[in-house]
Parts: structure tokens; C-alpha cells; sequence
């Protein structure tokens, strides 16, 4: 059994390498994203009843990532809805993880969306604290539950303001709190790779993969994984899944 199942992944990076060569299917891909940005086609789902705001392909690779580092405690900037902190503590709740926290970050964490994340089956595992994700009162808050839980394992998911600036300021905050071999996980880094005028608000050179690359320029500790990204084509995270390698 174990022979075929290294059979298998080897064929499929095989056409992933494949895939990856030709460069029309890239391209398809890339506007068919930018297009759907037009549709604001990752609105399109929910997960246990919460929109979630992603795309079908980022949510199984990041059900592949906590399968892989089984994080006990995930810090998320950006509730909106709840289907992504929601999402993230069914899958931890799936894998069996016996004692875990999903804490949620939000500027404005309004009133009729905080009624419905409490009817969730997971609510008991998610922590919310209102406020700015830069602020050092914030930061300090984050800092308690981390002493008071003591986690084996802290993966973190950036996916708030988009901006340039805020994005560097919350990349020099968490990552310091991020374990090694573990993730920080970057939404909407596709800013940076789609035409200009693809975004209302966000723009080409502004943006979470523009302060990823000035994060990475004086950070030896953390490292893009492209290959977590390479069978993924419809992703709004490109590049932008990043290891803590020290």
C-alpha cells in the first residue's frame, strides 16, 4: 500500500511539473481569476453556515497544511463573516487535536455576524478580541493568551487590511509567534499578480506580496513554500504560503 501511494505522488508531481510548463494554462488561469474578482466569485461559499471568502483550492490546501503541522493554536487577523476561523477549528477539531484555539482578530467585529459564530459547533475553540491587529494593546492581549494557553504549535493566517504598510507591521508582530516548521498563511497576495484596475481598493505594488517580499528581505528565518503553491492555479495566496525554517 505505501509502494502505490508513492506511486501516485510521484506521477502527480510529475504533471504539476508538467502543468507548470505550460505557460497558456497559466495565463488562462491568472484571467480567469482577475475575472472573477469582477464576480467577487469567492463569496460564492460557506462553511458550516458562515461565508468564508475563499476560493475552493485554497481551502483544501490549507486543510493540507494543518493536517501537516496539526497547530494547536491558529491566530487569524480578519473575522468578517467567521467562516474562516470557523472553518480552521473544524478541521482542527476533525484531526482530533485534544486541546486547541482558534483566535480571531477584527478592527469591527460587528454585532449580527458575532451572533451567528456563537451558534457555531466550534464557537467553543475560537477566542475574538475587537480591535486593530497592529495595536500594541492588541499585541499585549495576543500576548497573555499565549502564556496563558502555552501552545506546542502556533500557525498564523494574515488577512485583514491589505496595504502594504499594515500587512509589514502584522508580519514583524506575528511571526515572532509563529512555531518552527510551522506557517504564516497570506490571502490575497494575488494583488500583486493581476492587472491593476483587477481591484477596486488594492493595487499593484501596495499590497500583502509586496510587503511579504520587504518582510523576507531582512528575514532569514522564514521562507516561501512554492511547493505548497504549485498545484494550485485558482488561489488568491500566491506565494503566499510561507514556512519558519529557523
Amino acid at each position: 500500500m505505501k509502494r502505490e501511494i508513492q506511486k501516485f505522488i510521484k506521477e502527480r508531481k510529475k504533471e504539476i511539473n508538467k502543468m507548470l510548463k505550460n505557460k497558456d494554462f497559466l495565463n488562462l488561469s491568472r484571467k480567469w481569476l482577475a475575472k472573477s474578482v469582477h464576480y467577487k466569485y469567492n463569496y460564492n461559499y460557506t462553511w458550516l453556515g458562515r461565508p468564508i471568502i475563499k476560493y475552493p483550492d485554497d481551502i483544501v490546501v490549507m486543510q493540507e497544511l494543518f493536517w501537516k503541522i496539526k497547530p494547536d493554536l491558529v491566530i487569524e487577523t480578519g473575522i468578517a463573516h467567521g467562516g474562516s476561523i470557523v472553518f480552521t477549528a473544524s478541521m482542527l477539531k476533525m484531526m482530533n487535536i485534544q486541546r486547541f484555539k482558534v483566535v480571531g482578530i477584527d478592527i469591527d467585529i460587528r454585532k449580527h455576524n458575532l451572533q451567528e459564530i456563537k451558534k457555531s459547533i466550534v464557537y467553543r475553540h475560537l477566542d475574538l478580541v475587537e480591535g486593530s491587529s497592529i495595536d500594541i494593546k492588541v499585541k499585549e492581549i495576543i500576548e497573555k493568551k499565549i502564556k496563558k494557553f502555552k501552545p506546542k504549535k502556533i500557525m498564523v493566517i494574515l488577512d485583514s487590511n491589505h496595504s502594504h504598510k499594515h500587512v509589514l507591521e502584522e508580519l514583524k508582530i506575528y511571526s515572532k509567534y509563529v512555531s518552527r516548521n510551522s506557517y504564516i498563511i497570506l490571502p490575497d497576495t494575488y494583488i500583486d499578480f493581476l492587472p491593476n484596475n483587477t481591484f477596486k481598493k488594492w493595487k499593484r505594488n501596495n499590497n500583502t506580496y509586496t510587503a511579504l517580499k520587504e518582510f523576507l528581505g531582512s528575514n532569514n528565518n522564514f521562507k516561501i513554500d512554492l511547493e505548497v503553491n504549485k498545484k494550485s492555479l485558482i488561489s488568491e495566496a500566491i506565494q503566499g504560503y510561507v514556512k519558519k525554517i529557523n
